[in-house]
């Protein structure tokens, strides 16, 4: 999806059955994370692999009930304005200690981040609060930032960029919140790298070094693609992609057909034996057509068609290990990424004022693509104490999916 192509410094489940899910054991690896990550991480890793198409979470099959999260406060512009998105910090704790709850709530069980400080030792405290102890742990995908312009072509240019992201991998490795690394967000992309070989063998380099940096037990690698321009460009690049990775575990997708994956699962199913995660998918809040939420006049179309996603993934589980909505809370900033509508004041840079900027989207049933208003819950302003979130039908229609019995069961260690 294209919003976030700009982030150019970075941006930034809980699987509810009878009994809590135990303590992970310990994790093998190589490296040493700095003291203020260890001492965050006393209890160990969680064992991640990957059988076959499976994802499994201490030996057990695990569903990616997920969220896209990046909690950015009204008002604050994350190109310009520190933290630049990294709001998984100590120091913002209020932020998630407020959000995570409602996540949990919810029945979500993991939480995809687009991006964080990649050298920074202080999201220990943001990762024990997702993790709670192993009590309804919500896990997290993990992601390096690797936004457009970087050099992947010349022999230094990808050192430094294999060598950030290792660093990131040795810093988090023994958490027990960390799910899996991803690399980037919608890299092949017409805006960012393209289809090209540089672009993949670089993935495939940085894979391989968090795997050396972890040892035997390391994390799934996973790198979110963009789906089109064409039907089917997306699987044409797995297929002719896949052999050429074979370090990366995990292929993500990001996906906006409308109220339907159509052919999706099929179509990867025969061009992969790799499991399928989807990190971006839904549309947003507002109906352009009508100048107010869908679900305040009529038909709450964002939670149909979350329902409607939602129960295509749950029936594919030979192929797909799950999805991340798109996205946890509406974001202010982003109208700066949206040219239309003509005349409309668009692209709009002003933080603090809820823009209908966006783009012309013929998935969604108003035919546009609202940047500032993808939130399941939406965010209102609260002085200067964190924004209060309120619950949108979205959020409530996943909560009645994702709790009941048909989707919870706990993952439970070996």
């Amino acid at each position: 999806m294209q919003p976030r192509r700009i982030h150019a410094a970075i941006l930034l489940a809980i699987t509810l059955g009878a009994l809590p899910c135990p303590v992970p054991g310990s994790h093998a690896g190589a490296g040493k994370a700095p003291a203020a990550q260890q001492n965050a991480s006393v209890l160990g890793a969680t064992r991640v692999t990957v059988t076959g198409r499976r994802l499994l979470v201490n030996g057990q099959p695990f569903q990616v009930r997920g969220v896209g999260y990046a909690p950015t406060p009204i008002g604050d512009d994350v190109r310009y304005d520190w933290p630049y998105g990294d709001y998984f910090t100590a120091e913002h704790a209020a932020i998630y200690s407020r959000d995570l709850p409602l996540l949990r709530d919810m029945g979500a069980n993991t939480v995809r981040l687009w991006g964080w400080k990649y050298d920074s030792p202080e999201h220990g405290p943001f990762l024990d609060a997702a993790h709670n102890g192993g009590s309804r742990p919500i896990y997290v995908i993990v992601s390096y930032w690797l936004g457009a312009g970087r050099d992947i072509h010349s022999p230094a240019g990808r050192q430094a960029i294999v060598d950030e992201f290792t660093q990131m991998v040795a810093i988090h490795k023994d958490h027990p919140a960390v799910l899996m690394w991803a690399i980037g967000n919608e890299l092949n992309a017409s805006w960012m790298y393209g289809d090209s070989d540089d672009l993949f063998s670089l993935i495939d380099e940085m894979a391989a070094a968090a795997h050396a940096e972890e040892g035997e037990s390391y994390h799934p690698v996973t790198t979110p693609l963009c789906d089109g321009p064409s039907p089917t460009s997306l699987i044409d690049t797995i297929a002719a992609r896949d052999p050429q990775v074979p370090n990366l575990d995990v292929w993500s997708v990001q996906v906006y057909r409308g109220p339907s994956f159509g052919s999706l699962f099929v179509d990867y199913a025969a061009v992969s034996g790799k499991p399928l995660a989807i990190t971006e998918y839904g549309i947003d809040a507002y109906d352009m057509a009508h100048g107010t939420e869908y679900e305040l006049i009529g038909t709450p179309y964002q939670a149909t068609y979350a329902e409607a996603l939602w129960k295509e993934i749950a029936a594919n589980p030979e192929v797909c290990a799950g999805g991340a909505i798109m996205a946890y809370s509406d974001e202010w900033w982003k109208g700066a990424n949206g040219a239309e509508p003509p005349g409309g004041g668009c692209p709009e840079g002003d933080a603090g004022f809820h823009s209908v900027c966006g783009y012309t989207n013929l998935a969604h049933p108003d035919g546009f693509s609202n940047e500032e208003w993808w939130g399941i819950v939406r965010p209102v302003k609260n002085g200067d104490s964190p924004d209060i979130m309120q619950k949108r039908a979205a959020y409530h229609r996943l909560r009645s999916l994702w709790t009941s019995s048909v989707y919870v069961p706990c993952v439970m260690r070996q």
